[in-house]
């Protein structure tokens, strides 16, 4: 049977540990395609060399600017400046 939300539990070093793993699932009949499937996707190969994914890309975040190295320094000076002048 699937492991259930209570059955998850934390190990001393505050880890997610689960009870069992798929090998051990007593119904693993589940995780195997039909004997058929699996025969039409090698007849498949055999005729065509490769098998057609239908698969929709995540969406990716674009990559993080690079800072440049002078605005930063200004920013640090900025920042400088107020704390000196909150400490007046």
């Amino acid at each position: 049977p699937p492991v259930g939300l209570a059955e998850l539990t934390l190990d001393s070093e505050e880890t997610w540990c689960v009870a069992c793993s798929d090998g051990e699932v007593e119904d693993a009949e589940g995780w195997c395609p039909d004997p058929q499937e699996i025969r039409c996707m090698y007849e498949i190969l055999a005729e065509q060399g490769t098998l057609e994914l239908s698969v929709r890309p995540l969406p990716r975040r674009p990559p993080t600017p690079e800072v440049d190295p002078q605005e930063e320094e200004e920013e640090e000076e900025e920042e400088e400046a107020e704390a000196e002048a909150d400490e007046k």
